[in-house]
């Protein structure tokens, strides 16, 4: 099946000033910041950050291990929880992004696969945060941000047969073993094991609301064994399930189907991807086959 698989677009969302509070060190490996105050804005949501926020630093080689905490308030009284987690590097700090929220004007946030990044704006460091929209989010009045990306591969995965647990309060959960496939890209070639598989908690009803993680191996053509964890959303309306039932070659358009991808190894040839902030654009046909462009931030 040909896919016409889009040019990932991410929107800038917001940047966030933040001020640090205490200090706290736990040994030499862990330093936790409390948040005394700070604001974010932007053109989707604006606000001010409010306590019980946190930075947790962890120093691992070359780099700092970062999983932050923010507690965010907009102007219009909605409360936010924003998670990231990645890295700061000597050259500045990337990181995946995550929202949790019960407002409905900003449910959105909840489906979003966002990214973020330190960036200097009017001569202050800030962290912007930057989103691959889903089509129930505010239509963007701005042209997409020029955040540089790199392919890192093309892959086919194969599964089995989906085992149903559920219905629970929160959903379908339906797990669904991995058999095999292969991956292709210019740095890394190989094929994926038969080995783990999707957790996919699915709502009921229309549009389809999923939230996918999935654990699996990969190994390279040239050795190396790398394992790969995935944390994703699937928003689906009932055009983008006819689209994929009729394997429509842009139905990766019709749908929103993105995770962040989070690689672990010990193979120095592939350690960079430790420290990557890494994320997909999938599709999945009616032959069951999942198929996906990886990237990451350069």
């Amino acid at each position: 099946m040909a896919l016409n698989f889009p040019t990932p677009k991410f929107y800038r969302l917001f940047e966030l000033n933040e001020a640090a509070g205490t200090v706290y060190h736990a040994g030499d490996a862990l330093t936790v910041t409390t948040m005394a105050q700070g604001s974010f804005g932007g053109e989707f949501l604006s606000g001010t950050l409010q306590p019980g926020g946190g930075r947790w630093e962890e120093p691992t080689g070359d780099a700092i291990r970062v999983d932050n905490k923010y507690i965010l308030k907009t102007f219009d009284d909605a409360v936010i929880l924003m998670n990231t987690s990645g890295w700061r590097h000597a050259d500045g700090e990337q990181v995946r992004v995550q929202f949790q929220t019960g407002a409905k004007k900003y449910a959105w946030l909840n489906q979003t696969i966002a990214v973020g990044r330190s960036e200097i704006s009017r001569g202050f460091p800030i962290l912007a945060v930057y989103a691959m929209l889903p089509a129930c989010a505010p239509a963007p009045k701005g042209q997409p941000a020029a955040l540089e990306c790199e392919e890192l591969y093309y892959v086919e995965v194969t599964v089995g047969e989906q085992m149903k647990s559920g219905p629970f309060e929160g959903g379908q959960l339906m797990i669904i073993p991995i058999t095999g496939g292969s991956f292709k890209g210019e740095r890394m070639n190989g094929i994926v094991e038969a080995f783990g598989a999707d957790y996919n908690v699915l709502n009921q009803g229309m549009p389809v609301r999923s939230h996918i993680t999935t654990r699996y191996m990969l190994t390279t053509d040239d050795g190396a064994h790398i394992s790969l964890t995935t944390d994703g959303r699937l928003l689906m309306d009932m055009k983008g399930v006819k689209a994929m039932m009729k394997d429509e070659p842009d139905y990766v358009e019709k749908a929103y189907f993105r995770q962040h991808l989070i690689f672990t190894t010990g193979d120095e040839r592939y350690c960079r991807l430790n420290r990557s902030i890494c994320f997909a654009v999938i599709a999945m046909g009616k032959d069951q086959t999942v198929r996906y462009k990886a990237y990451c931030l350069k």
